[in-house]
C-alpha cells in the first residue's frame, strides 16, 4: 500500500521534528520546509500529496503560499497546523484551498484528525462554524493578515 507523501512546513525545528516523528509510522515526510518559500520550492520539485503548513512563516505566509501553490502543484492538499483559532483564520484558509485546519495543543488524535483530512472530504467540512457566505466575503481579507 503507497502511504501518502507529506511535506511539512514550520518555522520551528522542534514542531517539524516532532511532526516528523509521529507522522512517520504511518506516512511518508518527504520534506520539512522553515519557511514559505521554502515550501514553494520543495512543493514543486517533490509534489507531495499532502502539506501540513502553519500559518505564520517567514517570506511567504502559508495562507499565500498555498494560493500559490494551486498553480505549481495543483493536485497537492494543504492543512493547515496552527495556533490561530480566530474564524477569520479559518475562513481564509479555506479560502486559499486549504482542506484541513487543526489548532495546535487542541488535537488529541492528530494522525486520526490528519488521516480524516486527507480522505475526500470538502473543505468547508473542517470549519461547520463558517457560513459559506462569511468564507467567500473573507477572500478580500485573505490577501493580507486576517483579523488585523
Amino acid at each position: 500500500m503507497k502511504r501518502t507523501r507529506i511535506l511539512l512546513a514550520d518555522d520551528h525545528p522542534q514542531i517539524r521534528e516532532l511532526l516528523r516523528v509521529i507522522l512517520e509510522p504511518e506516512f511518508r515526510v518527504v520534506g520539512a520546509a522553515e519557511d514559505g518559500e521554502t515550501l514553494l520550492q520543495y512543493a514543486q520539485s517533490l509534489q507531495p500529496d499532502v502539506i501540513i503548513s502553519d500559518i505564520n512563516m517567514p517570506k511567504v505566509d502559508g495562507l499565500q503560499a498555498a494560493r500559490l501553490l494551486k498553480d505549481i502543484a495543483p493536485h497537492t492538499r494543504v492543512i493547515f497546523l496552527t495556533a490561530h483559532a480566530e474564524p477569520s483564520y479559518v475562513a481564509a484558509a479555506v479560502a486559499a484551498g486549504a482542506v484541513g485546519y487543526l489548532i495546535k495543543g487542541t488535537t488529541t488524535d492528530l494522525v486520526g484528525s490528519l488521516r480524516s483530512m486527507i480522505g475526500s472530504l470538502p473543505a468547508q467540512e473542517f470549519a461547520p462554524h463558517i457560513p459559506p457566505a462569511q468564507g467567500r466575503q473573507s477572500t478580500s481579507h485573505a490577501e493580507g493578515r486576517p483579523g488585523r
